[in-house]
């Protein structure tokens, strides 16, 4: 066959392919091959759609359960709290109710509780003590009463006496001030104001309480400050920082065993009355004056001071005397230092 393919046969070729490609398209028709395209002839792209993407949703089953509704949980309102001298610090009061029990007194401002102790290795010799740790939201309910109509008087009585005069849940023996010239303020009112050559202890209003020199105050800034209690006696037993004074003033029985009376202080509103017990033979013999300011150190207190001992030294709790006092609920004196349950009309 000729290289090139004459012009007059080439109609008749173009329908050959043309009747092979139909009869290769038709169903069932084996695939033949098809002739190579004219090099003349363009083929226009054939389009072929992507495929369908099928979406099957499922339906629900069962009953459908509705959404709860968030419910608003309201926050818990904290306590109110408590006024006076030592707040919320302090969660030993009773906000129910009084609280008595054998060893202590509980209600919405004042808290004491009792106890007896001893110790036989940090003094001369051994000794008993009893305690009136004492908490208070208000210092004004720290009173002071007389065995008289006053604090001028001269009268004297017992301190369970004195105690039950005024109804008193806890009393203790005070500073005799009625034989102790000096300046005697007692629950604010000013009976005397002169100064003494001892110490002096101060309570304020605020609750707070200083021991003072002669030379550490006037009595026109002390009257100007409105205390609440002053007591004479002493002396002051620590120093600024809670230390055991080396010298203190020496008053009389101040070098021998005793027993002793301290009133001590931690900060506003909260005391301690502290009796030691002496004169006991093989047993507590007491405590002289320099072993009682170590005595308000190992206590712990901020400031401590001396009031009337000895015989006079007795504390009442419940009606009854507490301590072991050296004679049989001890001797007369003139003032008391002393507690009332609270809601007492009188207090």
């Amino acid at each position: 066959m000729d290289r090139f393919v004459s012009a007059s046969r080439r109609p008749f070729l173009q329908l050959l392919c043309l009747i092979l490609i139909c009869a290769a398209c038709a169903p069932g028709s084996a695939a033949v091959p098809s002739a190579p395209a004219s090099p003349s002839a363009s083929s226009a792209p054939v389009y072929t759609p992507a495929p369908l993407l099928s979406l099957v949703v499922s339906a629900p089953t069962g009953t459908p359960t509705a959404t709860p509704v968030p419910t608003h949980t309201p926050a818990p309102t904290p306590e109110p709290t408590p006024d006076g001298l030592l707040g919320g610090r302090f969660d030993g009061f009773s906000y129910t109710g009084q609280v008595i029990t054998d060893s202590e007194y509980r209600s919405e401002h004042i808290c004491i509780q009792v106890y007896h102790a001893s110790d036989s290795t940090s003094y001369k010799g051994y000794i008993d003590y009893h305690v009136a740790d004492i908490h208070l939201q208000d210092i004004t309910l720290l009173k002071t009463g007389s065995a008289g109509p006053d604090f001028t008087s001269p009268d004297t009585a017992k301190v369970g006496e004195m105690a039950e005069k005024y109804g008193a849940i806890w009393a203790v023996s005070g500073d005799y001030c009625s034989v102790n010239n000096g300046i005697v303020i007692r629950n604010g009112q000013i009976y005397h104001q002169q100064k003494p050559q001892r110490d002096i202890c101060v309570l304020y209003r605020d609750g707070s309480m200083r021991t003072l020199t002669q030379d550490e105050y006037t009595v026109e800034d002390l009257l100007a400050q409105d205390p609440w209690q002053v007591f004479n006696f002493g002396p002051g037993l620590l120093d600024a920082d809670g230390k055991a004074k080396k010298s203190l003033y020496l008053g009389v029985s101040a070098n021998q065993n005793n027993p002793r009376c301290v009133l001590g202080y931690y900060e506003p509103g909260h005391y301690a009355l502290c009796l030691i017990d002496g004169r006991q033979v093989h047993r507590s013999r007491g405590l002289d004056i320099h072993d009682l300011a170590k005595f308000a150190e190992n206590m712990g207190f901020a400031a401590a001071f001396n009031l009337d001992g000895g015989n006079s030294a007795v504390m009442v709790w419940q009606g009854q005397v507490y301590n072991v006092p050296s004679s049989p609920g001890g001797r007369g004196i003139s003032d008391i230092l002393y507690l009332l349950p609270e809601g007492d009309p009188s207090a």
